[in-house]
């Protein structure tokens, strides 16, 4: 067996295990500098519609993929999701309601958060972590996000309530 063995064959070397949050850190050195020469060659606004429906697609495949994974249960998509998105590194969380038709958290603590807003840059921290919340709205139907403030918008939590269409129970 060689060194090169576990190397797969699509000529791209294996990139080492990283959270979420170490992964922003690093793509964040690229995206900056590259969403400001974008604003400034289309204007800010232009250059976020189109990041940011580039992002929705990727996002809501990504939602797709956790939900596909999970048989379509709910619950499971909850804590599959979560372990995706780091939370129980990168984020503290408050849980207020959890029912069948219910989930309701705070969050009140955000390192995601807390590393674009340390750049100075919480509005595209804003593009490139928080609206991909809404892709599990978007991409899983029963599930869909109600959610008004962020941390990453200087508010004290991320308000996210969740509502889940339960299918109605045919009575005999």
């Amino acid at each position: 067996m060689s060194a090169t063995d576990d190397i797969p064959d699509d000529g791209l070397a294996p990139l080492p295990q990283l959270s979420l949050l170490e992964r922003v850190r690093i793509q964040a050195e690229i995206l900056v500098p590259l969403m400001h020469g974008l604003e400034a060659a289309l204007g800010r606004q232009r250059a976020h519609e189109i990041v940011g429906a580039a992002l929705r697609d990727h996002y809501q495949a990504e939602v797709r993929a956790i939900w596909d994974g999970c048989g379509h249960d709910v619950e499971r998509f909850f804590w599959d999701w979560a372990a995706a998105s780091d939370s129980d590194v990168a984020l503290e969380t408050t849980y207020l309601r959890i029912d069948e038709e219910h989930v309701d958290f705070d969050v009140t603590d955000c390192q995601y958060a807390r590393f674009w807003r340390a750049l100075g840059e919480p509005e595209l921290g804003f593009l490139f972590q928080c609206s991909s919340d809404y892709a599990v709205d978007e991409a899983v139907t029963p599930i869909h996000l109600r959610r008004t403030h962020t941390r990453m918008q200087g508010a004290d939590s991320c308000d996210f309530r969740f509502s889940i269409d339960v299918p109605a129970v045919a009575e005999p």
